[in-house]
């Protein structure tokens, strides 16, 4: 399996990413079952390999605010 799969699971608060982090939490069971439906669609040969994932949590940069002396 050569593809990449990207699972967006939006906005969380503080604590949720924090759980996420640590391996737990209801964000992190929207991981495990995002992986276990790509095991199920995996044939013999790939099934056999061992699968990780990486997951990347990222902030937004805040709007700058137009107007002003400036803008």
């Amino acid at each position: 399996m050569n593809d990449l799969i990207f699972i967006d699971l939006g906005r969380h608060k503080r604590r949720l990413i924090e759980q996420l982090k640590d391996g737990r939490g209801r964000l992190m069971d929207e991981v495990e079952h995002a992986l276990a439906d790509v095991r199920a669609g995996l044939t013999p040969y790939e099934s056999g390999k061992r699968y990780v994932p990486i997951v990347l949590i990222y902030r937004l940069p805040k709007k700058r605010a137009k107007g002003g002396l400036l803008g």
